[in-house]
């Protein structure tokens, strides 16, 4: 067995652990809003990006960071979406970390 990197996320005082990526705001909320919009096909999801890009609605984030040493980093954003992964495909079309890798002990924000 090889070894893989887990991500360790706290999300409305709920610790979840994920292997490949945790969305938060606009990214894990597209689907939901969308949802109503079936009918469209695939094209609900850009549609339902752009009306919610245009919301402006952001979100507070507040981000820790603790590494393997034990030493942390916080940082308070406002953000309408963002992603933490480990892995470089969002699908099987979008690479959009290239240099990701499973057992490297970093995550991709």
């Amino acid at each position: 067995l090889a070894s893989v990197d887990l991500l360790e996320v706290e999300v409305m005082n709920k610790r979840l652990v994920a292997v490949m990526q945790v969305y938060v705001g606009l990214l894990a909320e597209l689907d939901l809003v969308a949802e109503p919009l079936r009918w469209m096909g695939p094209a609900r999801f850009d549609l339902t990006s752009v009306w919610m890009i245009l919301r402006k609605q952001a979100h507070p984030l507040e981000c820790k960071l603790t590494f393997a040493d034990g030493t942390s980093h916080a940082c308070n954003l406002s953000c309408i979406g963002a992603s933490v992964g480990l892995c470089q495909h969002f699908d099987d079309k979008l690479r959009a970390v290239p240099q990701a890798q499973l057992d490297d002990g970093l995550v991709e924000f």
